[in-house]
């Protein structure tokens, strides 16, 4: 998976410009969210740990987190709290208490 081209060719929107989950909605049925924990990971090492990659040497790394990052983690928490619906979101508040520290 390669953030960077995800951001630049848009993927994370549909044709009409509103944002979208890519890997579905159906992760309600096993209380995981697989997207969003994906997107925590690559913002935890690529964004705040800034680990370098040999392969994103010459990615923009500001258009990933400093314009795209802080939205889609937002967004998919907001989603996630539709598609879960009265579930624990337990998962959530600890990658949000991780991100925070």
């Amino acid at each position: 998976m390669d953030p960077f081209q995800i951001v630049e060719k848009r993927f994370t929107f549909d044709l009409e410009g509103n944002k979208i989950r890519n890997l579905g909605e159906e992760f309600g049925s096993f209380n995981f969210d697989l997207e969003g924990f994906i997107w925590n990971v690559i913002n935890h090492y690529v964004c705040e740990e800034k680990i370098e990659f040999k392969y994103f040497e010459f990615a923009n790394w500001g258009m990933l987190c400093d314009s795209f990052m802080g939205e889609q983690l937002q967004f998919l928490q907001s989603s996630a709290e539709k598609i879960f619906a009265g579930q624990t979101l337990g998962q959530w508040e600890r990658l949000n208490q991780n991100n925070q520290e």
